[in-house]
């Protein structure tokens, strides 16, 4: 039987760090705030692969010292990297939401793969609200730098389920190749087919800006040329998705940008659909046929201000009581209610805990300006309450706000 000590290991190793002694680099990190680590070479390129090219690269100075520096990487941030280095130790229960992501950045730097991985998932699985709330910041990030990919994922969900987070984003058209390929490989993006197309078209027309502005005017080589543009985005299409009536308004506009055979079999299925083709067809996405919240615009859930009153009717029409939690899909940001609330619940009848209906302090403030005083709805209860007791009271109900109409009721 193998024993293990690796306490006893980390802590001589950390009381190593602690001491400095026999030092071989001196590392300065932070920019305004600025520290200055001593400590050794054959650790630190044992344990990150980034360390170990950089000290090939550099050689020692007349003290034989290597020194490194990293003014992007936080004096906080360091000290919890170069503990885990020498410790084998890790604790983000103190730690901020944004300085666990700074850490998750730093590790990727340095080419702390383990690292890399295990703090994707910590902020996905403990801190996914945060991560809705910052999510422009987190996406652009996420495609920024490589490594990535679990945070991506998530985003990638996120934009599945509200497109226009993306699509309708004044910043879609700086969108990379590599993130609009991501989100078109879903199979859950909620979007017709047929706006799909619209939408890669815009893209692919703002990344050839010399393009002309009428279709009528293009020429062969300009088709040419949007077609190399979205070379890499046009085998993700789900054509023989794409109901006849966008195929006709939308596809065939620029039929030369497809495939003389894929155009042709898209053709065939319409008029023969039982005729084999010799084409890909990729299978269609799943479409929820839960109506998701409407989104007010892009990466917004607040509310435009105007002077008139809010149109709680046509709210209320659009209102259905909700019979399974889970069907109910919230914007990126909001956290959900708490599950366990409502383990044994019955359909329809559910409770909501004090945080999640917290988050709409600042949203359902409006009310419509016919809105009676609420010591008339009292005078108005308490008169109901007499009726049923078989107590006559003292006055008939009149609402004492004077814009109130029964009209409106």
């Amino acid at each position: 039987m193998e024993t293990q000590f690796y306490d006893r290991l980390s802590n001589d190793l950390t009381q190593l760090l602690e001491s400095g002694v026999n030092y071989d680099v001196s590392i300065e990190v932070g920019n305004e705030y600025t520290n200055i680590y001593k400590v050794h070479s054959i650790i630190l390129q044992s344990r990150s692969l980034c360390f170990k090219k950089k000290f090939d690269e550099i050689t020692f100075n007349d003290d034989h010292i290597k020194v490194l520096k990293f003014p992007n990487i936080s004096v906080k941030v360091f000290d919890i990297i170069i503990k885990y280095i020498y410790g084998g130790k890790l604790s983000l229960g103190k730690l901020q939401n944004s300085v666990i992501f700074d850490l998750l950045i730093a590790c990727n730097k340095l080419e702390m793969n383990e690292l890399v991985e295990y703090l994707q998932t910590h902020l996905i699985s403990n801190c996914a609200s945060w991560l809705r709330l910052k999510f422009a910041q987190i996406y652009r990030t996420s495609y920024q730098v490589k490594n990535l990919e679990i945070i991506q994922d998530f985003c990638n969900g996120i934009i599945a389920k509200y497109p226009n987070t993306i699509f309708e984003s004044e910043n879609f058209h700086s969108l990379s190749e590599d993130a609009l390929i991501s989100i078109l490989k879903r199979d859950d993006l909620q979007l017709e087919e047929g706006k799909i197309w619209e939408y890669i078209i815009q893209w692919g027309k703002a990344k050839s800006p010399m393009l002309p502005t009428d279709l009528n005017e293009w020429t062969s080589d300009d088709f040419l040329t949007l077609k190399e543009t979205l070379k890499q985005c046009l085998p993700h299409i789900r054509y023989f998705s794409i109901t006849g009536e966008d195929v006709m308004e939308k596809i065939y506009p620029y039929q030369q940008l497809l495939e003389q055979q894929l155009f042709l079999d898209i053709n065939t299925k319409f008029i023969t659909p039982t005729k084999p083709i010799s084409s890909v067809v990729l299978p269609p996405r799943k479409i929820l046929n839960t109506t998701l919240p409407i989104r007010l615009g892009p990466l917004n859930l607040s509310l435009s201000h105007t002077t008139s009153a809010p149109a709680f009717g046509s709210a209320l029409i659009r209102a259905r009581i909700i019979n399974d939690l889970t069907s109910v899909l919230y914007p990126p940001h909001i956290q959900n209610p708490n599950p366990r609330l409502n383990a044994n619940s019955e359909p329809g009848k559910f409770k909501y805990d004090r945080g999640f209906l917290m988050q709409f302090m600042t949203v359902c403030k409006d009310k419509p300006e016919n809105l009676p005083a609420l010591d008339s709805f009292l005078e108005m209860v308490e008169s109901v309450n007499n009726n049923k007791k078989g107590k006559p009271h003292a006055r008939k109900f009149r609402p004492k706000h004077s814009k109130f109409d029964s009209k409106d009721l």
